[in-house]
């Protein structure tokens, strides 16, 4: 009778687990953690290299069948061009949208200048606010071409003009974004005389939300020199995720990231309301998390993380993660001790390593670096 009952008791004991209520709801194995139905435990344990590559096939079947057409072309003075570029348009407007912005240039200047993309926190732009907030003093930053991508259901303000997208339900981190930046990355390369861009690899600026995706088109193309990311999310499997997923499932209050609640209803909200397995669940996470979608060497794609020290937006521990990554590649993670999220990309130590990281690479043997 005792191998039975012991039979019986392991079973009862995996049933229950340690929730305080026993069996009602939270049930699994014993010293995992349950809420409302979902195993934190199985949910945040270390991915596997199958889930790896399996998130990496889905970004990859991501990337694809965009169409990219040019709009309106303003000048706003000073010799100044922005070209606008609408991804998949319909009689509803662009699902995605970018502006390439040539720089004033003196007469008879022809050079080719190197393309950097940026890709920016907030969905609703301004550019010129945007281009003051760039870690680039104007002489380096008239070294450059620059594509700001706008993502779904963002807009950007060009003068008084707006340009807008159709109204998305994608979160923030979606693999789509990272599909749509490369889609205006390839169109302005594949022109490069159209809009003067040398040929060779470019260069990624991204903060926050951008920075993800940013880091997130790193991990897929080959052709970047530079990537610096400001303030980005970078994993979320990462032990403060799982403290905030847990207090989401119990409905108390949290402090979430932007974009973050959204992933939290896409993989535990799922699992809990019966719509996906914890496996999905893991893979839409992975996919989103560039720390999990990096090669831990890319050689010839210099990478500087920077995550301020007072961030109370995006917890540090981002951008340490992302950050070890950094120093093989020949650039480095920085956090400023003083630097909040919103101030990080015009910290002083930021602007630093942005122009070390440029005169080292896009802009090598250029005059302005002297």
């Amino acid at each position: 009778m005792i191998r039975p009952l012991l039979f019986s008791l392991a079973l009862l004991l995996a049933a229950c687990g340690d929730s305080p209520t026993g069996c009602e709801p939270d049930c699994g194995p014993v010293g995992d953690e349950i809420v409302a139905g979902v195993n934190l435990t199985e949910l945040y344990a270390t991915p596997r290299f199958a889930e790896i590559d399996a998130a990496r096939d889905t970004l990859a079947a991501a990337l694809g069948g965009r169409t990219v057409t040019p709009g309106l072309t303003v000048s706003p003075g000073d010799r100044e061009v922005i070209s606008v570029l609408e991804g998949d348009r319909t009689e509803g407007g662009p699902v995605f949208a970018g502006a390439v912005r040539q720089p004033p240039r003196e007469a008879g200047d022809q050079r080719r200048r190197p393309l950097l993309v940026v890709l920016w926190d907030e969905p609703n732009l301004g550019l010129d606010r945007l281009i003051a907030d760039l870690p680039l003093d104007e002489s380096l930053l008239n070294e450059f071409v620059l594509l700001v991508v706008v993502r779904r259901g963002g807009s950007l303000q060009i003068g008084g003009t707006t340009v807008g997208t159709r109204p998305s339900a994608l979160d923030p981190f979606a693999p789509e974004h990272v599909g749509d930046a490369l889609a205006l990355v390839e169109y302005v390369r594949q022109r490069r005389e159209t809009y003067g861009v040398r040929e060779g690899a470019v260069g990624i600026l991204g903060y926050g939300r951008g920075g993800t995706t940013g880091l997130n088109l790193r991990a897929i193309a080959d052709t970047e020199a530079l990537t610096v990311a400001l303030a980005a999310p970078a994993s979320f499997q990462l032990p403060s995720v799982r403290e905030t997923t847990s207090a989401y499932l119990r409905g108390v209050a949290y402090d979430a990231f932007p974009g973050l609640t959204e992933v939290l209803a896409l993989t535990a909200g799922e699992v809990r309301d019966g719509a996906a397995t914890i496996d999905e669940a893991r893979v839409e996470g992975i996919v989103r998390s560039p720390a999990l979608l990096t090669e831990e060497t890319a050689p010839g794609t210099r990478l500087y993380i920077a995550h301020g020290q007072r961030d109370t937006v995006v917890p540090e521990e981002h951008g340490r993660t992302m950050g070890a990554f950094a120093a093989p590649t020949g650039g480095g993670y920085l956090a400023p001790e003083e630097a909040t999220h919103e101030s990080l990309p015009t910290n002083p130590e930021v602007r630093t390593i942005v122009r070390i990281g440029v005169c080292d690479t896009l802009l090598a043997g250029e005059a302005v670096c002297d």
